[in-house]
């Protein structure tokens, strides 16, 4: 799935339960990679080796995990949120994992070309402007179609507002 920079997103998770499973022995873990993101066990959240990453910016339904729910509310995500994500559940059922991957991109605006010729013959200065996340990939190419990228200087940076 696709998030923007900045945005909230719910990953959706569920197992399966019966009505006359004990909530209380429910274990559910998120995390990704190596990383915990969230886990959730003796019926309440387990926070003490979460990642701190994530601290402040996860959240369970407590009230759903009774009913098979797993899914996982993520805050404010980030750039370095992007990865796959592993949702792992055991309970009197058994046990079950899902992955699910996040992809954090923007909306891109359309490009802006500025072609600046220079009093130095053979050197043209070509300012492109460009809004998104992740930054953008830079091939410059000659009229019939040549990279011609390794024969070019190219600087990128981030500009605020």
């Amino acid at each position: 799935m696709v998030v923007a920079p900045g945005s909230d997103i719910t990953l959706s998770c569920s197992f399966h339960y019966s009505e006359a499973d004990d909530p209380g022995r429910v274990v559910l873990t998120w995390h990704r990679g190596q990383e915990v993101v969230h886990s959730f066990y003796y019926g309440t959240d387990q926070l003490k080796e979460q990642s701190p990453a994530y601290r402040g910016r996860t959240q369970l339904f407590p009230e759903q995990v009774a009913v098979g729910n797993a899914s996982l509310r993520l805050r404010e995500v980030q750039g370095s949120d992007q990865g796959t994500y592993t949702c792992a559940v055991a309970n009197e059922q058994g046990s079950s994992q899902r992955d699910l991957q996040i992809l954090v991109a923007a909306e891109y605006e359309e490009p802006r070309l500025v072609i600046n010729m220079s009093k130095h013959p053979g050197l043209v200065m070509l300012e492109y402007c460009a809004q998104g996340y992740p930054q953008a990939t830079v091939l410059w190419l000659n009229q019939s179609g040549g990279d011609i990228t390794e024969r070019s200087h190219t600087s990128q940076w981030e500009s605020r507002g």
